[in-house]
This record gives C-alpha cells, sequence and structure tokens, in this order.
C-alpha cells in the first residue's frame, strides 16, 4: 500500500469514529445508553420522543461502520509488511476488524433505526433496542483477538524502523482484555456490568478510544514515512 493509500484508509477510520460520535451522542442521545432496567414503555418513549434524531443518528451510523473497514484494511496492509504479502494472520486481523466493529456498529444501527421507523409496539421497540445494544457490545471475542494478532506481528517486526513500537503490542493486548466485560451485559440490568454501566459502556468505548488514537498516530506516521521515503 502507498503512503498516500495508507493515509487515505487511516482518515477513514477518523471520520468513522467523527460519525459514529455524532450519531450516538447528539442525534440518537445514547450516551450513556438507555437504563437495561427501564419497562418496554420508557424505552418505547424514548424512541418517540426522538425519532428523528434516531434516525439520522443511525445514518451515520451505518456510514461510520464501512468506513472502519478502509481502518483495518491499513492496519492489515502493515502486518503484510512484517509478515509478507498472503499473511493469514493478516488476512484474520482484517477479517475479526470486520467482525469486532463494522458489521456490529452497521447492524445496530439498523435495529434503532428499525425501532424509530414505525409506531411499534412498546415491547417490539425494546427487543430492538436491546438487539442493538447487544450486538454494540457483545463481539468482545473478534475485538480481543483483533488485537492479539496485531501484538503478535510487531513482536514479529525485526526491521530497522517498525511501523508500531512494542510497546504499542503490549497495549493491544491490554485493551483487547478491557473489551471482556462486554459479555456481561447478558447477565445484568443495573450495576457496573450493565450496559450502561461503567465496565461495559464506559470501560468498553474507552478502551477503543485510546486504542484508536494509538494506531492511528503510528499508522499516519508510517504514511508520512513512505510519501517522503517512496
Amino acid at each position: 500500500m502507498s503512503g498516500s493509500s495508507l493515509r487515505l484508509c487511516t482518515w477513514s477510520g477518523i471520520v468513522a469514529c467523527i460519525l459514529l460520535g455524532i450519531g450516538l451522542y447528539p442525534l440518537l442521545q445514547f450516551v450513556p445508553p438507555p437504563l437495561p432496567s427501564a419497562s418496554a414503555a420508557e424505552i418505547a418513549a424514548i424512541y418517540r420522543g426522538n425519532s428523528l434524531g434516531i434516525l439520522i443518528g443511525a445514518t451515520l451510523m451505518l456510514a461510520s461502520g464501512s468506513l472502519y473497514a478502509p481502518f483495518y484494511a491499513a492496519i492489515s496492509s502493515e502486518m503484510e509488511r512484517i509478515e509478507g504479502i498472503g499473511s493469514p494472520l493478516a488476512k484474520a486481523q482484517m477479517l475479526l476488524g470486520v467482525l469486532a466493529v463494522c458489521v456490529p456498529v452497521s447492524v445496530a444501527a439498523d435495529a434503532w433505526m428499525i425501532a424509530a421507523f414505525r409506531d411499534h409496539s412498546d415491547e417490539t421497540i425494546q427487543t430492538l433496542n436491546d438487539f442493538g445494544w447487544f450486538l454494540f457490545f457483545t463481539p468482545v471475542v473478534p475485538g480481543l483477538l483483533n488485537a492479539i494478532a496485531i501484538a503478535v506481528a510487531i513482536f514479529h517486526d525485526k526491521s530497522a524502523n517498525p511501523t508500531f513500537p512494542r510497546w504499542v503490542a503490549f497495549a493491544n493486548i491490554w485493551i483487547g482484555i478491557l473489551f471482556l466485560p462486554g459479555v456481561m451485559l447478558a447477565f445484568f440490568k443495573t450495576g457496573p456490568f450493565a450496559l450502561n454501566g461503567i465496565f461495559v459502556f464506559w470501560l468498553g468505548t474507552g478502551a477503543f478510544a485510546v486504542w484508536f488514537v494509538i494506531m492511528t498516530r503510528y499508522l499516519l506516521r508510517a504514511a508520512r514515512n513512505r510519501m517522503e521515503h517512496p
């Protein structure tokens, strides 16, 4: 991948994060998420009271889900530089990234969009709301394995000027582990392990934000180096 292509794919991820943030916060107003302990009538009232915002915000989320794919492709290209063209590890990382972020974000957005599209029964809206949040947070295993694949590639990099320093490998492993509490939302409707709790929503989104900033920094540096020294 050329330096300009690498930079373009990296910026695609930046735009995806901006669209996702705008969609979730000012438009869907899902920061923090609706209380999982709320009744069907209370959840339905949220959707009926902000149907237009939810429809627009979910549309932006659909766009962000697709724009994350080039970002993961950029990481995969750097892994192929280390492992060699056609590296199974790089291909696995790309697929895991799609399963961890691109598909869940897009399908969750569709679920919330459908909930706001018609005047469904309260129970249907509650179910669609839950479906979206489960998709948003529970793909923790692909997220962890994606981080581990990146870490393994970094450990294998013996070049004089590696794209990622070794500490980024350790950061990937620890951040991947921080995703794991996301599976706990299926067992709690209140408390720190509920979907709006500190270990699921705040820790999960915070860990992803830190990971994204780290990876973006070094991908942009790699792109700049390639453009300066083709």
